[in-house]
């Protein structure tokens, strides 16, 4: 992901590549999940209720992109990558440590 927001393409561009290479990914653990048992009839349609929340984001997100500009749009990024990372290093930090 970072390699992506790094590089010097426009910010269109840049987006598109972000989505494809997350919805590969997402394919990839479903796929996954489904190999190793973990992902049941009842997770998936416990999943089911969120798909709304899920596409509310992708129409927001696609709306709020129009209108930025490519600086806030790679700030806006990187500023969720680096809120992801904190989550998941506080995450397992919490599990270790507890």
């Amino acid at each position: 992901m970072l390699y992506i927001l790094a590089g010097s393409d426009p910010a269109l561009r840049k987006r598109a590549d972000l989505i494809v290479v997350s919805g590969i990914a997402q394919l990839a653990a479903v796929v996954s999940m489904m190999l190793f048992g973990l992902l049941t009839f009842d997770g998936a349609s416990s999943a089911a209720y969120l798909a709304p929340v899920f596409f509310g984001g992708g129409v927001l997100g696609a709306r709020l992109f129009r209108q930025a500009s490519e600086r806030a749009y790679q700030q806006v990024a990187l500023g969720a990558l680096f809120l992801a990372a904190v989550g998941l290093l506080c995450t397992n930090l919490a599990r270790l440590l507890l």
